[in-house]
């Protein structure tokens, strides 16, 4: 049991070790992280929602999806055919069903 300690401490020192080189590196500027990609990727995210909706598609399905997916995501909506809108009649699906009641 002591064995098994000492090596998941062992493990727990390794990792802190290699935490505080990450953060040494992020502190000392070797590590840039810029905000404007991701907001470029979310832009497209939220463009490629929009025209979902022109295309009559989901617009949450295509945000996530081209958060995830990102161009090829919005390649695929723009080659796949839109979705035919479909026309409500004034009274609903019954009114399209012809009564057999006498």
């Amino acid at each position: 049991m002591a064995g098994v300690l000492a090596e998941l401490f062992q493990r727990a020192g390794i990792l802190a070790g290699m935490l505080t080189e990450v953060a040494t590196a992020v502190a000392t500027s070797e590590i840039t992280f810029s905000a404007l990609p991701a907001a470029m990727w979310v832009s497209i995210a939220l463009l490629a929602a929009g025209y979902a909706r022109t295309r009559n598609r989901s617009a949450w399905a295509w945000f996530i999806s081209s958060l995830f997916l990102g161009p090829l995501a919005v390649f695929c909506l723009v080659v796949w055919p839109s979705i035919p809108q479909q026309h409500a009649t004034p009274g609903g699906v019954e009114a399209n069903v012809r009564s057999t009641s006498p």
